[in-house]
């Protein structure tokens, strides 16, 4: 009787255990006083992000320390566009937060945010 409690005590911890870090996921947090609308990571579609908060993850194939990021803030669409990836290592699987932040001395649409990679 012991064995089979500690065997389905074994088993039900295997099967609770969450594989969630067995690939890339990402989510977004806005560190800045401004809400965001219409987020988009790499191409993907992550909501609207108010200030202060973050999304859920997202699973992601690929990703590296640097992303593009497009967002709507105060009403004009803003985008941080990596040039390339060239020596970029993809980010090995795991949790990760971007973190997205107005940068107030921008002078154009292209240098509006800041952006941050937080692994969790």
């Amino acid at each position: 009787m012991i064995r089979l409690i500690i065997f389905s005590a074994i088993l039900l911890f295997a099967l609770s255990c969450n594989k969630q870090e067995d690939r890339v996921l990402l989510r977004v947090r806005n560190v800045s006083t401004e809400d965001f609308k219409n987020v988009r990571l790499y191409q993907q579609s992550m909501g609207d992000v108010d200030a202060g908060k973050e999304t859920g993850y997202e699973e992601f194939e690929m990703a590296y320390r640097i992303a593009y990021v497009q967002l709507e803030l105060k009403g004009v669409t803003v985008s941080l566009i990596p040039i390339d990836f060239v020596g970029e290592t993809p980010l090995e699987n795991g949790k990760y937060t971007f973190e997205i932040g107005v940068n107030p001395l921008a002078q154009s649409v292209y240098d509006q945010i800041t952006l941050q990679l937080v692994e969790d």
